[in-house]
């Protein structure tokens, strides 16, 4: 029960990143808070391709989550691994950037993701979480 929880509150929070990447597609300016601050306002057309490119990307994620879980059953368990990697290299990217906006606000994001994403292994009491 605990990891279907974890697993609906990461689709949530994974729902509002993808709002404020849309955000930045769409013109909003606010560079400041992604791709290292290069960009303090609206972000040039290439930057915003790469908005839309974290959009499907995230949805992926979300997706691999969800099958952790088995509420989507055509996911492997590689992809569940491959989300918890992707999660801990966000997790130092955001850490690390040198936008203090960035930082400040999706580090602590990035982290609550990978511990969500994290609660179906650790509470799976043999081999990967459940699904069909």
């Amino acid at each position: 029960m605990q990891s279907l929880y974890a697993a609906c509150l990461y689709v949530l929070v994974t729902a509002g990143v993808i709002v404020f990447q849309g955000a930045l597609v769409l013109g909003a300016p606010l560079g400041r808070f992604t791709q290292g601050g290069r960009y303090q306002g609206v972000l040039p057309p290439p930057a915003r391709i790469a908005a839309g490119l974290s959009i499907l990307l995230l949805a992926v994620m979300a997706l691999a989550m969800v099958s952790a879980v088995g509420l989507w059953p055509f996911w492997p368990w590689p992809a569940y691994l491959a989300l918890l990697a992707f999660l801990g290299l966000s997790v130092i990217l955001n850490l690390i950037t040198p936008s203090k906006p960035e930082r400040m606000v999706f580090g602590p994001i990035a982290a609550l993701m990978l511990a969500l994403a994290l609660v179906p292994l650790l509470t799976s009491r043999a081999g990967p979480p459940a699904g069909p």
